[in-house]
């Protein structure tokens, strides 16, 4: 789902907390930016996000909540049955928020606690 995120441009150099990378992009994707009943996302071409109701043709899928594409079968929406997106977007807010928050806590050394975690 998060494959049209490019992991690789997210890393800056070798001093930067590759694991806390992904995991705050990660968050932001499903906490901030993903817009419920209106994104959908593909695996398809490396992976991309999309809307899924516009003015001219709307995806098959617009009326549900959360359009992941089948891999094999465009026309299939995998999660279909997902009912609780909401509340997993909230967990996934807060907990980018923590993540956040504890990024710009300074331990003893005066770094950052996230840049100790993930080393």
């Amino acid at each position: 789902m998060i494959a049209h995120i490019n992991i690789a441009s997210l890393v800056q150099s070798e001093d930067v907390p590759y694991c806390g990378i992904v995991l705050e992009q990660v968050l932001r994707e499903f906490g901030e930016q993903m817009q419920l009943g209106t994104h959908g996302y593909s695996c398809r071409d490396g992976g991309f996000r999309f809307v899924v109701s516009d003015n001219s043709f709307p995806h098959p899928h617009a009326n549900d909540p959360l359009v992941i594409e089948d891999p094999v079968n465009v026309m299939n929406n995998v999660t279909r049955n997902t009912y609780k997106a909401p509340a997993v977007q909230k967990a996934c807010q807060d907990a980018l928020d923590k993540f956040r928050n504890l990024a710009v806590k300074a331990n003893d050394n005066d770094h950052s606690l996230i840049a100790d975690i993930f080393k």
